[in-house]
């Protein structure tokens, strides 16, 4: 759980320190689907204070509102563990709130069963699962991280 909770604090200090504005062609890979970001991202936007100008934490905010979408910036993986139902669900949900050409194929094949095939074979059926357009999978699968670094 830090993991995913430091990940979700280095994403906010990036946003809030104005990063993507500062340098707008500045690309940033996040794993496991954004960490708690987008699975929290009502609460966030609540706790972000947007009538303030100030978030929870009492640091001034110098970005546009609303803040949450900042956090859109983002690129991230689909590296995450669990049952295929339950990551198929949680890819969706990054899908939505990321868009279909800021998720990058990831897996943690490393810390797999089987040299890694069960964490990539669950990977995989995560993204080809969802119910989008084929192109969408395939943007998923290469076409995404090919963009980003061609650029």
């Amino acid at each position: 759980m830090g993991w995913l909770h430091d990940t979700s604090v280095a994403m906010a200090r990036i946003v809030f320190a104005n990063v993507f504005g500062n340098h707008p062609n500045v690309k940033i890979i996040c794993h496991h689907k954004g960490a708690l970001v987008p699975l929290f991202q009502n609460r966030l936007n609540y706790e972000l204070n947007i009538e303030t100008g100030v978030n929870t934490a009492g640091i001034p905010v110098n970005i546009p509102q609303p803040y949450v979408d900042h956090f859109r910036n983002f690129y991230v993986d689909t590296v995450f563990l669990g049952n295929t139902k339950s990551e198929t669900e949680i890819v969706k949900i990054a899908y939505e709130f990321f868009g279909p050409d800021r998720i990058l194929f990831g897996t943690d094949a490393a810390f797999g069963t089987h040299d890694g095939r069960d964490g990539i074979l669950r990977a995989r059926f995560s993204v080809e699962d969802l119910r989008v357009p084929r192109k969408r999978i395939a943007n998923i699968f290469s076409i995404n991280i090919l963009n980003i670094i061609s650029h």
